[in-house]
């Protein structure tokens, strides 16, 4: 997690799928947080 919290390490749409479930929210919660 922290690798992409500084931006060292990419993240594939499958990890932010994984994360989503991981802190039970959506993915798109994840997406818009980040700006995208």
């Amino acid at each position: 997690m922290g690798k992409i919290e500084r931006g060292e390490r990419n993240v594939t749409f499958l990890n932010i799928l994984r994360i989503a479930k991981a802190i039970k929210c959506m993915p798109s919660d994840l997406m818009i947080d980040a700006g995208l």
